[in-house]
């Protein structure tokens, strides 16, 4: 695909949620649908694909949910858009929904707070939480992320180096049958995530399983494909706590070639 297929799609993804946008954010995804910033210069095209794998979430999800609503934020220069890269929760818009009495907000870049009380930055995360109000724009229980990574070429392990520091620093609940992604979203988006366009590529499965999430390749076109798939995720049983400590990034990275 090229950079004008991204900015299509991107097109395509958000045309139900750009009725819950304010007119500022409606100009603000127009611009960004014309490839540009609000500098008027030409927006990175990491960032239409961070941006289009949220708007593909939130559309996949849109039919299952009750009560969904944009949430602005408190930023007077941001909080009518979503950020292009890391940022605090209150200082941007998310969206907030209702599933079973319970209320999530779906976010995209916005940061979080790991074990460590360090701020770590997914590009997507669905949280749980007992929000009273818009006003309350506080991190919830962190269900799951997913981190899109776009490529002009093949894709890269080092793309998983991050996920895999998450997946040890934000002791993310296990899956089981019937949890809440099984509810919001089709299988193939069911587990944690790496994102990319790339084209599948080989890895180490096992590894993946034992990290708890998958890399999603050909996102967003007939040849998308999830490895490894929730059915295998759920096939491995329930893994135990983290570590106290990570593991050596290199050396998960390296066991990918094994």
């Amino acid at each position: 695909m090229e950079r004008s297929d991204f900015l299509v799609a991107l097109s395509d993804a958000s045309r139900g949620a750009n009725s819950f946008l304010n007119a500022q954010g409606r100009s603000w995804l127009a611009t960004i649908i014309a490839g540009q910033d609000e500098d008027a210069e030409e927006i990175d095209i990491d960032r239409v694909f961070e941006l289009l794998c949220y708007f593909k979430f939130l559309d996949t999800l849109t039919p299952h949910v009750q009560n969904l609503r944009l949430i602005p934020g408190d930023g007077r220069r941001t909080g009518y858009r979503f950020p292009y890269g890391p940022g605090n929760k209150e200082n941007f818009a998310f969206f907030r929904f209702q599933k079973d009495n319970r209320s999530y907000d779906i976010c995209c870049g916005t940061a979080l707070t790991d074990r460590d009380g360090e701020k770590v930055h997914p590009d997507i995360s669905l949280q749980r939480g007992t929000w009273n109000s818009t006003a309350d724009k506080s991190v919830g229980q962190v269900i799951a992320i997913w981190d899109g990574k776009f490529h002009e070429s093949r894709f890269s392990k080092d793309d998983l180096y991050q996920m895999n520091w998450w997946t040890d620093v934000l002791n993310l609940p296990a899956y089981a049958a019937a949890d809440i992604l099984t509810q919001l979203f089709p299988e193939e988006l069911q587990a944690s995530a790496v994102i990319t366009n790339a084209a599948s590529a080989d890895v180490n499965v096992k590894q993946l399983l034992r990290k708890r999430f998958s890399i999603i390749f050909n996102f967003s076109t007939v040849d998308q494909v999830t490895l490894p798939t929730r059915a295998e995720h759920m096939a491995n049983g329930p893994q135990p706590a983290p570590p106290a400590e990570p593991v050596n990034i290199r050396e998960f990275i390296e066991s990918l070639n094994d």
